[in-house]
């Protein structure tokens, strides 16, 4: 991730949303459709206990993409949270953006919830989530799941994009899956 892009919690709906959600659904990713809809009708504003909305943004401004945390809705445990609606521009994927809006979210997460849990049905993203510490599983309602009191989140790690070394030293790796690598092995 360029040192100056963004990483930032919104209280208000980016108003530059519709090109995001243009784009999702060209590729027939319909969930930032649905994150749209929900903030305008009131119904998921991410203003919940522990819940956010994350907006990534490059150095000259632009919304990179999105990624949510809300209470999870699909089981009846307060101490349960649901990363929602992932999504970034095609130009900007592999390039630790994803990684470091998850990073935010588990940063989020940990001072409320316990468990962390998703669902997803493309390949992409189950390789994301698998190589940041998330373990899959095969409940109806979720695809993958992490539990927030282990550190086996790697997605905790990259949030710390505060840090001078941690960034310069990610910023020296040619690819993102030799990071994981390192990392998974405590290099």
């Amino acid at each position: 991730m360029d040192p100056s892009s963004t990483v930032d919690p919104v209280t208000e709906l980016p108003l530059d949303l519709d090109r995001l959600v243009e784009e999702s659904l060209r590729e027939r990713f319909g969930a930032v459709a649905v994150l749209r809809d929900r903030w305008r009708d009131g119904s998921n504003r991410f203003d919940q206990g522990g819940e956010a909305l994350f907006a990534a943004r490059t150095p000259s401004g632009s919304l990179a993409g999105v990624c949510g945390l809300n209470l999870d809705p699909y089981v009846d445990d307060p101490g349960v949270g649901r990363l929602r609606h992932l999504y970034l521009l095609p130009p900007f994927r592999r390039q630790g953006i994803a990684t470091a809006l998850v990073g935010a979210v588990v940063h989020q997460a940990r001072g409320t919830f316990r468990v962390l849990r998703l669902r997803t049905d493309r390949a992409d993203a189950d390789a994301l989530y698998t190589a940041l510490g998330f373990e899959r599983c095969s409940e109806p309602d979720c695809t993958h799941v992490v539990d927030l009191s282990s550190v086996t989140c790697r997605a905790f790690l990259s949030f710390r994009r505060h840090d001078p070394a941690f960034r310069a030293h990610i910023r020296s790796m040619s690819r993102r899956r030799k990071w994981v690598a390192q990392l998974m092995h405590g290099s």
